[in-house]
């Protein structure tokens, strides 16, 4: 079945509170979706970012983001008096990262020391105490006890152990804040999926090695005798990237993975299932082998391709998870083995509208019924801004689709989208507003700057619901 749907993190819901959440705005979005008449809302990784707000180098790949819980919310809970809830607000148009990593942890630990200590808190971390108690106690001692990630990989099982008692009161309170994420979480999972939208999350090939998933699991990375990273995973060099990428995540020891036949992402799947729909594998590719670069290095010149477990993993993910909806992300340095690996996966790969009119790109009208297609993703130029610029790729695409003016031109990519074989395809919601290259999420190899995008209150018009509508009944995506 055809459907479409749009591409919007939580981060970008507008607001007062300095960062998308799940307020009223995100429950007015799910509106607007329905309105619109779209099957699914896509996000990006609803787990912690780092500093800069990237979700793709998480202290944890289970922990919910504490910014997005909604700060309304908790005043209606009676969590927090009305001058905490206004100390919240800020003004700009842009996620304000700054602001949030000063006073945001201070406002929810007032909430979690007010939430009634009973059954459901409790029942939430027994269900959840595998990644959960060694999230908090890693949390405090990095956030609270000033220790450094080094300082905490060198401790001993005992000594961990020990701690646990000793912060037993501040690993509560970030208990108690993960279960705020969680309850007002499945309140708008549901409220959406009443909507009959469905949810597509993302999970992230790698975290960062400053995570408790490193610290609770170091055995299943590939770390040296002290504790540090050999080899950390990136993109060769390329056109787009002359020095290539160095992500800075530390590379899978995959033959330790193997043993517990993927205890670790069976786990990671599955509490994905509970959260959404259906996934994106970010960076499906390191399935089947990684670019690792020799770690201290500044650029990923130096990089190797060391082989990943490939269809075992996919076959367990298979065996384990056959309801999950999985689509795969497959671009980036792709060789001809690497696609024999998608294709025998089975999973839905993406098609991305931006890199289809370069000189041997692959044109709209090849496009598999099974896949997804995009008009770009969280890395890509928005459409305003990719034609704005100009170059042979963006003549290629005037001349496909018959239009004479490059101010025209994100439109007629938009309908080429919603026309093609692709059984789905998701539309950046900045795409859909006309916005330009102030409203890019994200630019790849760069740490600052990015995951700010925001929208404004009044954007989520009934006149751009009805052309979104409109374009789903068209092309027969409804």
């Amino acid at each position: 079945m055809r459907k479409s749907g749009i591409l919007l993190s939580l981060s970008s819901i507008y607001g007062e509170y300095g960062i998308g959440d799940m307020g009223q705005g995100a429950y007015d979005f799910a509106d607007f979706l329905k309105k619109s008449g779209q099957s699914f809302w896509q996000l990006l990784p609803l787990c912690r970012t780092d500093r800069f707000g990237s979700p793709y180098s998480s202290p944890s790949v289970f922990a919910g983001n504490p910014y997005y819980i909604s700060v309304e919310k908790l005043y209606e809970q009676g969590l927090l008096t009305l001058p905490e809830k206004n100390s919240a607000k800020t003004g700009g148009y842009k996620a304000d990262y700054a602001f949030l990593n000063k006073t945001r942890g201070v406002l929810l630990e007032k909430a979690a020391e007010r939430l009634k200590r009973g059954t459901e808190l409790e029942r939430f971390i027994h269900e959840n105490g595998g990644w959960l108690m060694p999230y908090a106690l890693y949390t405090v001692l990095r956030e609270k006890k000033g220790m450094s990630a080094a300082e905490c990989m060198k401790l001993s099982k005992p000594e961990r152990e020990k701690l646990y008692a000793v912060c037993n009161r501040e690993i509560q309170k970030v208990c108690a804040v993960q279960y705020l994420f969680f309850f007002q979480w499945f309140n708008l999972k549901n409220y959406v999926n009443n909507n009959r939208v469905q949810l597509i999350g993302d999970i992230p090939v790698y975290t960062a090695y400053d995570s408790a998933d490193v610290w609770e699991n170091k055995e299943l990375f590939m770390l040296d005798e002290n504790c540090r990273p050999v080899f950390v995973a990136g993109c060769p060099p390329d056109d787009f990237s002359p020095d290539g990428q160095n992500w800075g995540n530390p590379v899978y020891n995959w033959t330790e993975h193997e043993k517990d036949d993927f205890r670790w992402w069976r786990s990671r799947f599955a509490h994905a299932g509970r959260l959404y729909d259906a996934v994106r594998i970010d960076h499906f590719r390191g399935f089947y082998s990684a670019y690792a670069v020799p770690a201290g290095r500044r650029d990923a010149r130096e990089g190797r391709w060391l082989p990943s477990p490939g269809e075992k993993l996919v076959s367990v993910i298979k065996r384990d998870f056959p309801s999950l909806p999985v689509i795969a992300e497959d671009l980036g340095f792709i060789t001809d083995e690497v696609r024999e690996f998608f294709s025998r996966s089975g999973f839905p790969g993406m098609k991305v509208m931006q890199f289809s009119f370069s000189e041997d790109g692959e044109r709209p009208y090849s496009f598999p019924e099974n896949s997804v297609c995009y008009t770009g993703t969280h890395d890509n130029m928005t459409l305003c801004q990719w034609a704005a610029q100009g170059g042979e790729d963006v003549c290629r695409a005037m001349d496909y689709y018959g239009v004479n003016r490059v101010t025209g031109l994100p439109e007629a990519v938009i309908r080429g989208s919603m026309e093609c074989r692709s059984s789905l395809c998701v539309i950046p919601m900045q795409d859909w507003l006309k916005k330009g290259a102030d409203s890019r999420m994200n630019v790849p190899g760069t740490a600052q700057g990015n995951w700010g995008y925001r929208m404004a209150k009044g954007e989520l018009s009934d006149e751009l619901a009805r052309k979104i509508r409109k374009s789903a009944v068209l092309y027969g995506r409804i």
